[in-house]
């Protein structure tokens, strides 16, 4: 969802059914969970609505539907979509650890591809990977930085790309779509 949306782990951390408009095919960003507490965002521009692919709002709904069995829920639903095994909102570290970590290793050398070399990075990495496919759909720079909830230190990422120069060089991870594909195939 992340590579999706371009949302922070923060904020899917923080993310409750109450900000996800099944029908509409929507979220809010309207809170984070970081450093196992909750927090307000840290600018007005991060408060958003996020459209939702098709594909994610159908595994959110078939989520929900599984997740509420055959009971009718009245009223605000504030619990957590993405949930620490355990239960509660998810911790980063653990994130990081124990599902982050793994599927990069998956991406690297197999029996069938040996030369393959892993890829690297952390979750926020799919953010830029979202913002490159904004660009590379044909979204101009104002609507990528609107729906990216992209704060003022930032603001030379517009000026970068409007003078034309490498989309690669400002936001390129080239190496996260083989990412996705390689996990898809496992």
């Amino acid at each position: 969802m992340a590579a999706s949306t371009g949302t922070r782990f923060g904020e899917l951390a923080g993310l409750r059914w109450s900000d996800v408009d099944l029908e509409k095919g929507t979220m809010s960003v309207e809170r984070l969970f970081s450093h196992g507490a909750w927090a307000d965002l840290k600018t007005e521009n991060a408060r958003r609505t996020v459209p939702l692919a098709a594909t994610v709002r159908d595994e959110l709904k078939a989520r929900y539907a599984e997740l509420n069995g055959n009971v009718v829920r009245i009223g605000r639903d504030d619990r957590t979509v993405f949930r620490a095994p355990e239960g509660g909102p998810l911790d980063y570290k653990n994130f990081r650890d124990r599902v982050w970590a793994p599927l990069l290793e998956r991406t690297g050398p197999d029996k069938e591809h040996p030369k393959r070399v892993a890829v690297r990075g952390t979750l926020h990495m799919l953010r830029h990977s979202y913002a490159t496919a904004l660009i590379q759909s044909g979204e101009n720079a104002k609507t990528c930085r609107r729906s990216w909830a992209i704060t003022p230190w930032h603001s030379q990422w517009t000026s970068t790309r409007t003078r034309g120069r490498s989309k690669s060089r400002v936001l390129g991870r080239p190496r996260l779509g083989f990412c996705c594909r390689v996990v898809a195939k496992r």
